[in-house]
């Protein structure tokens, strides 16, 4: 991708414009003294191209408080844009007016032209971002259905003051979630590990994982809902063995199949065994009635034969007292006349008692023959009722069980479950998952050979800047891709050294930014533009705390020796651009800075944009400020 910056323009409260230009091919410098508004250079580009509050943090003194329209005009492939964005509002909310020219026109004042997302689909084919392609789900800053943006891409393209001599970031933004979940695949991307057709691929790939996922739950769920089914058909069938409603023998399959049965049908079937329980309970009951009425019979007679047999007794005794009152009585007087009278009397009493009794005795012997007869017909009942074990438990009592035993099936839920058909799909949806790799089973060599060829290229500047790193210069470059950090380790060691220095970290970000823009260069890749603004990389050489004259910064370092890494710096930077126009390519370099100009005195590739003094020049001049 060809790309660079050619003006960036600023219309300020006054009316006028404050202009800077910029060359490509050059190290472009603004350099001056503090607190004159470069910092703020790096944030106005970044804002112009879409920032967001997240990423840019332009100061509303001396700025924002005197600027109305931010722009940019800027070469991209063989087209020229300008892009203008409305000023931040003082409560900090981002204006969301754009102006964008097709041309690269600068008007006088901009107007409203298009809003940011017709913006972005202009400039995203430009960085070779010819569809939606959703980027992998995951983190916690990359929501579902997120696109890829040419925004992705710039974090190769700026080194701020925060990062450029930070020894555990190296890359602006890597610490806001959305970017640091998003950069294995951007790094893939710039480097060509992968393209867009893999991403649809993996896409592919995530999404068919995702349905595994989702089947293997269902497959979980169906095997529990078989387990838990199983448990409560055991239980039932316990409780219906225990019942005594199904044979003990039966295995719990059989054995259900009778309680599925009885759910339907075995109430009435106890009915019936009630209805008999009970009938054969009122016959016990009245048999055992009529054997008590019958032994009390049998009692009674044999008593009331013992009386008969006394009366007769009595009778006989008393037949003489009959003879005597017919024959003697008229010769007799006295007292023993009135006493064979009595005699008599008693005897006629007695014989009358004896007649008397037959009729009882009659009611008696029919009464204990309609009893027999009732028995009999009782017992001829046993034969039809005796079938049934009435030692077994009650049918009042299993009817109690059944009605327990119905709510516990009600409880028990439809298990349909195909837990083969389950496995099937998600042996299917793997096998697809193979298919899809199949032409890509060597995207993680590919990955590494890739890493390796960036090694070598970072190596490369680490040579140059061998003097600049002191003792670590002969040390071989070992980027971790996954943590997005540069290393440093001996040769034959795969341990890396502990480095604490600021300038040491320095470098290494120079080292890394030079080695991977020249290989994406090289490579063609068409997503990153082929520029980098950073901000003052002379920084861990001089006190931060204390503000100085960039004229005098030669006597404001911390070591007196420092000078000579200083100029490295713009001479590393001096051979990177050599070595890519040697290659017949591209390449523009902005650099924010305090030192003087001996600083790079003599690199051919160096251009002085502007000093700011800060008395008569700064971004913003001083006698414009409100």
């Amino acid at each position: 991708m060809i790309f660079y910056l050619d003006q960036m323009i600023l219309w300020l409260k006054t009316g006028k414009k404050r202009v800077l230009k910029f060359e490509n091919d050059k190290v472009n410098i603004v350099t001056g003294n503090s607190k004159t508004g470069k910092t703020a250079i790096l944030e106005i580009l970044d804002y112009c191209f879409c920032g967001s509050s997240e990423t840019v943090t332009i100061s509303r003194e001396h700025i924002g408080e005197n600027v109305i329209w931010y722009g940019v005009k800027f070469h991209i492939n063989d087209k020229t844009y300008t892009i203008a964005r409305g000023k931040i509002s003082d409560s900090g909310t981002f204006s969301k007016d754009y102006y964008f020219s097709q041309t690269g026109e600068i008007p006088e004042i901009p107007m409203v032209k298009m809003q940011e997302h017709e913006i972005k689909a202009i400039l995203e084919p430009e960085f070779s971002i010819t569809a939606d392609i959703p980027l992998a789900y995951g983190g916690r800053g990359i929501k579902r259905g997120t696109k890829l943006s040419f925004r992705y891409f710039l974090i190769f393209n700026t080194l701020s003051k925060d990062v450029i001599d930070n020894g555990k970031l190296f890359f602006d933004k890597l610490n806001i979630n959305r970017y640091r979940d998003v950069w294995p695949q951007i790094f893939d991307l710039t480097v060509g590990v992968t393209d867009f057709e893999i991403l649809r691929i993996e896409k592919q790939i995530a999404d068919v994982q995702k349905e595994i996922f989702r089947l293997e739950q269902d497959l979980e769920k169906a095997k529990k809902a078989i387990d838990d089914r199983d448990i409560s058909i055991a239980l039932i069938v316990k409780h219906a063995k225990e019942a005594e409603l199904v044979d003990e023998c039966l295995s719990v399959e059989d054995a259900f199949k009778e309680v599925e049965n009885l759910v339907s049908t075995g109430k009435a079937q106890l009915s019936v065994q009630l209805s008999i329980e009970q009938e054969y309970e009122a016959i016990l009951k009245r048999r055992n009635d009529i054997l008590i009425q019958l032994n009390k019979l049998y009692r009674f007679q044999k008593s009331y034969s013992k009386y008969k047999q006394s009366l007769k007794e009595e009778l006989d005794a008393l037949k003489p007292i009959s003879y005597i009152n017919q024959n003697f009585t008229a010769q007799t007087s006295g007292e023993y006349k009135d006493f064979l009278q009595n005699l008599y009397i008693e005897f006629s009493k007695i014989k009358s008692a004896s007649h008397d009794k037959r009729p009882f005795e009659y009611d008696i012997n029919k009464k204990i023959e309609n009893l027999r007869h009732e028995l009999d017909e009782l017992d001829s009942k046993f034969p039809q009722i005796a079938q049934i074990d009435y030692k077994l438990i009650p049918a009042a009592d299993k009817l109690v069980s059944l009605g327990e035993i119905k709510a516990e099936y009600k409880t028990i839920k439809p298990c349909n479950q195909d837990t083969d058909g389950i496995n099937v799909q998600i042996e299917k949806k793997r096998e697809q998952i193979e298919e899809l790799k199949t032409p890509y089973l060597s995207t993680e060599d590919n990955r590494t050979l890739k890493v390796q060829t960036l090694n070598d290229y970072i190596q490369q500047y680490i040579t140059i800047a061998e003097t600049a790193l002191d003792e670590y210069g002969k040390y071989c470059a070992w980027f971790d891709h996954k943590k997005a950090i540069l290393s440093l380790r001996k040769k034959q060691s795969a341990v890396v050294a502990n480095i604490s220095s600021s300038s040491d970290h320095l470098f290494m970000h120079l080292c890394l930014f030079a080695g991977l823009h020249e290989m994406l260069i090289s490579q063609g890749c068409p997503f990153v533009p082929s520029f980098l603004i950073m901000d003052q990389p002379s920084r861990p050489y001089f006190n931060s705390t204390v503000d100085f004259l960039y004229s005098e910064s030669k006597n404001k370092l911390r070591k007196k020796d420092d000078w000579s890494k200083v100029r490295n710096i713009f001479s590393l930077w001096n051979q990177f651009l050599d070595n890519i126009k040697a290659e017949e390519k591209h390449f523009q370099i902005i650099v924010l800075e305090h030192v003087e100009e001996s600083a790079w005195a003599g690199f051919e590739n160096i251009h002085l944009v502007e000093t700011f003094d800060g008395i008569e020049n700064a971004l913003i001049p001083p006698q414009v400020e409100v």
